[in-house]
């Protein structure tokens, strides 16, 4: 069963909450961009979720699945790593010590949010 978009906002919110005092003014439950930046989380009627990515008016990036975790997971991770970006220190292994403290922060919504980070951190590690 596809949550309705305002359900689905109560869902995801609920995960992010485990985050602790986050702010996440660019994301918006609902498909209506009027062209501005930001990342648009919505179900639609066709029993899909979307997760969309709008920059200087234009979509960059637009996922679609009808998967609950799966839009989650999307959310948590963009979320997160903007969290770790700002946490992490530049310097010598920059993108591992940022990746690692994303995944920390993965954790704290779930162990499956994590454990699908870490197989996502892996394959950009070993690129």
């Amino acid at each position: 069963m596809i949550l309705t978009t305002e359900k689905l906002e109560i869902y995801i919110l609920d995960k992010v909450k485990k985050l602790g005092n986050v702010s996440i003014e660019e994301y918006y439950f609902n498909n209506d961009t009027h062209n501005q930046e930001g990342v648009y989380i919505f179900s639609d009627e066709l029993r899909c979720y979307h997760f969309v990515v709008s920059e200087r008016g234009s979509e960059v990036l637009h996922k679609v699945t009808d998967n609950i975790f799966e839009i989650t997971f999307w959310t948590l991770e963009s979320i997160t790593f903007s969290m770790a970006d700002r946490q992490t220190q530049s310097g010598d292994k920059y993108r591992e010590r940022l990746l690692n403290n994303q995944l920390e922060l993965l954790g704290l919504a779930g162990e499956n949010y994590k454990k699908i980070g870490e197989a996502y951190t892996n394959e950009l590690l070993n690129r």
